[in-house]
Order: structure tokens, then C-alpha cells, then sequence
């Protein structure tokens, strides 16, 4: 029985704790074989079912949050990361914000304090005029009321102003043709009379606007409702010519074309070497004959400078 009892002993000595309770003694002497349970089921080759890490998380939103991670350090990376970009962003203030927190907002935006450091494109002194000025602070307080960052604003400006330059540009383009397509039509109506009825035109147009007390360049940017400068249309150069026509020799004066003013011009510089010569020799008898000669010729061709159909100036 001592022999026994001591086998016994050296039994309980040899028996793990956790099949300790087991009372079948055969399972228990063959699972004493092992130190714990988790020794015994990989030597029986059994993998429990690994639980969800995420259904340890609580809160529902943050189980949603972790759908997108592979695992618990993916996860963590993620919401630091998160906490970086939201502690970098620019938060707008809420409707309790205090004037300082609502300056600082502004300030972290870029929008200027006051619209008049908005900054626009320079201009030369002549084409800054009151009514561009005037233009750009009325912009510069819509800007600065719509809350727009000064850099914004300046590259909204700027490409406003290069599509304003390219429509400009393409409206003078534009003009020019239409100008020289209606100045080719009179001349393949009027052939050989082209010269002396635009001058007519032109002679009358002027003698109209003065007899009205309109300045001639103010009457010559009158657009008609397509954009078009209403002297430049080949049926105002024919109803103008018509007018002239109709007036007196008198009203007018005489009409020249324009050869025949390069041949008035150089009888003028002739009379006026003669007179010269005349005056050097003490002949001023002739040389006054001479003179009253050149203002007659002066005479006529006052009032000859083309005017109708000129097309938009650059």
C-alpha cells in the first residue's frame, strides 16, 4: 500500500491543474500528457475560430470605421491620421463665433480686412479712368462681401480681363473687315465715280455735324444695334453721298478726290516757291497774286479728310 501510495503521490505530482476535476482516469492520465488545453488541441491539429477584432469595438459607428482596416494597427494608423487632417483644417466658426474667431477664420482663408486690398491689373494713367476706378470698387466690395480669398479674387480678375482684351481685339478685327467688305461693295457699284462720291459723303457728313454743333468723332462711334459703326455700312456712304449731292455747290464747297488733292497739293508747293523767288527779287505785286492763288487752292480742299468708313480704331 506504501509502494501504492507513493505511486499514487508521484501520479497527483505528474497531473496538470486543468484536467485536475477530470474523473475518468484514463482520459485523464492521456491528457496529463499535455501542459494545457491549447497543447492538447494543436497536437490534435484543432484551430478555434479566431473572434472578430472589430466586434469588440462598442460604439456602432466606430465598428463602420473599422470595416476599411485589415486589422487593429491598420485601424489605429487610420484614426491618427484622421485626427492630423482634422486638426490641420480650417473650421468655419458657428453662429455663436465670436468677431475674433470669425477675423481669424477670414485671415487663415486669405480674404482681405477691408475690398481695398484687392488688387487689380495695372492699366496706363490714360485708360484708368474715373469709370474704371469706379468699376473696381464696386467689384472690390462684391468680392470682399462674397468672402473670396485675395488670391482667388486676383486670378478671377486677371482672367477676366484677358477675355475682355481678346473679345476687344477680336471686335476690332471684326470692324476692320466689315468695314473694307462694305468699301469693296461701293466700289464695284460706283466703278470709276468710288473717289468723288465718298468724298461727297464724306463732305456732307462733316457739313451736317457742324451745322448741328455735334463733334464729328462722337458722331462717328454711333453703333447700330449689331455692334457696327453705323458710317461704316455702305448704305449710310450711299445716303450721305446722296445728301451731298443735293446741297448746294455752296454749302459745300468743291469736291475733290483724292488724286485730284495729291495734284491741288503740288501746285500749292509750286505757288509757293514762286512767291518765294517773286518776294527775293521785289516783285511782291507777283508775289501776292501767287499767295491769293495758294489760298484759293487751300480753299478747296478744305474739308476733304476721309471720315465715312474708317472702321474701329485699335
Amino acid at each position: 500500500m506504501a509502494e501504492d501510495g507513493k505511486q499514487d503521490a508521484g501520479s497527483a505530482e505528474k497531473t496538470p491543474e486543468w484536467v485536475a476535476n477530470i474523473e475518468d482516469d484514463g482520459l485523464k492520465e492521456n491528457l496529463s500528457k499535455f501542459e494545457s488545453p491549447d497543447a492538447f488541441l494543436d497536437k490534435i491539429g484543432y484551430k478555434p475560430k479566431e473572434k472578430d477584432w472589430r466586434e469588440t469595438i462598442a460604439d456602432e459607428e466606430g465598428k463602420k470605421f473599422a470595416k476599411d482596416s485589415s486589422d487593429i494597427n491598420h485601424f489605429v494608423k487610420r484614426a491618427l491620421d484622421l485626427r492630423k487632417q482634422v486638426s490641420n483644417a480650417i473650421i468655419k466658426p458657428g453662429k455663436d463665433a465670436t468677431p475674433e474667431q470669425i477675423k481669424a477664420y477670414q485671415k487663415s482663408l486669405g480674404i482681405p480686412e477691408s475690398p481695398d486690398e484687392y488688387e487689380f491689373p495695372e492699366l496706363p494713367a490714360e485708360q484708368l479712368t474715373d469709370e474704371v476706378k469706379a468699376a473696381r470698387k464696386e467689384w472690390a466690395g462684391k468680392l470682399h462681401k462674397m468672402g473670396t480669398p485675395k488670391e482667388v479674387a486676383k486670378g478671377i480678375v486677371n482672367m477676366l480681363s484677358e477675355d475682355m482684351r481678346k473679345a476687344r481685339e477680336a471686335q476690332i478685327e471684326s470692324d476692320k473687315e466689315f468695314a473694307k467688305t462694305q468699301d469693296e461693295h461701293l466700289k464695284e457699284i460706283w466703278k470709276d465715280d468710288y473717289d468723288k462720291n465718298k468724298t461727297i459723303a464724306n463732305r456732307a457728313f462733316k457739313e451736317i455735324a457742324d451745322r448741328a454743333g455735334v463733334k464729328l468723332d462722337d458722331l462717328t462711334k454711333i453703333e447700330t444695334k449689331d455692334g457696327r459703326f453705323i458710317m461704316d455700312n455702305a448704305d449710310m456712304v450711299k445716303v450721305f453721298s446722296a445728301i451731298g449731292r443735293e446741297m448746294s455747290e455752296g454749302s459745300l464747297g468743291s469736291v475733290l478726290s483724292e488724286s485730284e488733292i495729291d495734284s491741288i497739293e503740288g501746285e500749292v508747293l509750286s505757288l509757293r516757291k514762286q512767291a518765294a523767288e517773286a518776294q527775293s527779287v521785289g516783285d511782291s505785286k507777283r508775289a501776292n497774286k501767287l499767295y491769293q492763288k495758294e489760298q484759293t487752292l487751300l480753299a478747296k480742299m478744305k474739308g476733304d479728310k476721309p471720315i465715312v468708313g474708317v472702321g474701329r480704331a485699335a
